[in-house]
């Protein structure tokens, strides 16, 4: 039986899986609130409030939903998450951050304050370590990757440049994924069924 996954390691895994589905930048992922991420019986909603450039909004206008039914991956990476997350605070005896505090969906007890590049590159190196996952002869996998990644991913399962543009925060069929994101030597296969195919119709 294998041992549960520490604390910072839960986050790390879960970081990788939202960041990664939700093609979000890691200036928007990393100071994700409580209230930015609605788990219910039916679906997941994330609503990243943090854009390029730094600027944060209340709600932007395409939250991205998770349906609980073909999206339980990403149910069950929060609900193991949270759960690690909020023993850990009662562990430390201290009340967890509020709902709307900033960086407070990964916050644990006893974090130093760092820069949210720092945060999402250390959660993916020891999310990648874990997985045995390593990059190519010379290259190295960043945060961004997770958003090229997804965004490739995406494509291969044949979702359109348009729906990738909303999922990603892209203007209406910028040609920038297109140009700078999506990988068309990536194929569909079983993980990226896994992850994208019920934004697809078919």
């Amino acid at each position: 039986m294998r041992d549960a996954p520490s604390a910072g390691l839960a986050r790390a895994l879960c970081f990788l899986v939202v960041g990664f589905a939700t093609l979000m930048r890691s200036s928007s992922s990393v100071p994700l609130a409580r209230s930015d991420v609605r788990r219910t019986e039916s679906d997941v909603v994330v609503r990243p409030r943090t854009i390029k450039g730094g600027g944060i909004n209340p709600v932007l206008p395409n939250p991205k939903a998770f349906p609980r039914k073909e999206a339980w991956w990403m149910h069950r990476a929060l609900e193991a998450w949270e759960a690690v997350r909020d023993r850990e605070w009662r562990l430390a005896g201290a009340p967890p951050p509020l709902a709307d505090a900033p960086r407070s969906l990964w916050a644990l007890p006893g974090d130093a304050a760092s820069g949210d590049a720092r945060c999402a590159e250390r959660w993916l190196q020891e999310a990648l370590a874990h997985l045995g996952v390593l990059a190519p002869m010379g290259g190295k996998y960043t945060p961004h990757c997770l958003r090229k990644g997804g965004a490739s991913a995406f494509a291969a399962e044949g979702g359109s440049l348009g729906a990738i543009c909303y999922l990603g925060d892209w203007a209406v069929n910028s040609p920038v994924p297109e140009k700078h994101y999506i990988d068309r030597s990536v194929l569909a296969d079983p993980f990226t069924k896994l992850f994208f195919s019920f934004r697809v119709r078919h």
